[in-house]
């Protein structure tokens, strides 16, 4: 979101500042339409995913406990029990990484030269590609 209001701030006074562009972006009321949904759909599902794993990622115990114990007793029953506490965490690290990993992709995707979008932007003609893509470009926000 950052990149996007810094582009949107820069100052005409300066012959060789970038242009200024004056966009008005409805974030609010924007909806996707019939060229966009596909792209849109598909990023908003990783994001709602995103909330879950944010919230996990709140949650999130480790079983230093359960180690320390192994550690200090390498016992069959404390390495059993410290196994038994870190595998659930193991995967549960996992599926954040496929997750990050999966936003990156998205990320890429989700640029404004998508081909399902069918409107070549690059970050030299913003103020048609916001102008045109409002949820696009609210949802390219919400990526970041």
């Amino acid at each position: 979101m950052g990149k996007l209001l810094s582009l949107l701030a820069r100052d005409d006074s300066n012959c060789c500042s970038s242009p200024r562009y004056d966009i008005f972006l409805d974030f609010e009321n924007a909806a996707p339409t019939d060229t966009e949904r596909d792209v849109y759909e598909e990023v908003q599902r990783v994001l709602f995913d995103s909330d879950k794993i944010l919230e996990e990622i709140q949650c999130y115990k480790g079983a230093g406990r359960e180690i320390r114990e192994a550690i200090a007793d390498p016992s069959t029953i404390t390495q059993e029990r410290a196994w038994r506490a870190v595998k659930p965490l193991v995967d549960k690290l996992l599926r954040f990484y496929n997750h990050s990993l999966e936003l990156q992709r998205k990320e890429h995707l989700y640029t404004f030269s998508s081909a399902k979008v069918g409107k070549p932007c690059t970050r030299f003609l913003p103020r048609k590609c916001w102008f045109n893509s409002h949820v696009l470009c609210k949802t390219k926000a919400e990526l970041r």
